[in-house]
């Protein structure tokens, strides 16, 4: 049993090896820089609780707020903008 766990244990940190040495060389995608000019909604929930502001209503013009809420889950705004105020960071450092 523990020659098996060792080999476990070696395999894992293997692939930890491998993903971290491509971390680098892994490029910027534009869906990125989007998520996180997103996560102003959780300055405006959150920090300066307006929920109002996030309401919805139809049209909604392509790359507007209105619409990349729509397409986009909201899970992951609100983890970014709760990474970024973690971090000291304020929604004025957002992407425009």
């Amino acid at each position: 049993m523990g020659a098996r766990r060792a080999l476990y244990a070696a395999y894992l940190i293997a692939l930890i090896v491998f993903v971290m040495a491509g971390v680098p060389l892994a490029t910027f995608h534009g869906d990125e820089a989007m998520q996180v000019y997103m996560s102003h909604d959780y300055a405006t929930l959150w920090i300066y609780g307006n929920p109002d502001q996030l309401k919805t209503t139809p049209p909604y013009p392509i790359d507007s707020d209105q619409h990349l809420r729509l397409i986009n889950g909201s899970i992951n705004r609100h983890v970014i903008g709760f990474a970024w105020q973690s971090a000291g960071f304020t929604n004025g450092d957002l992407p425009p």
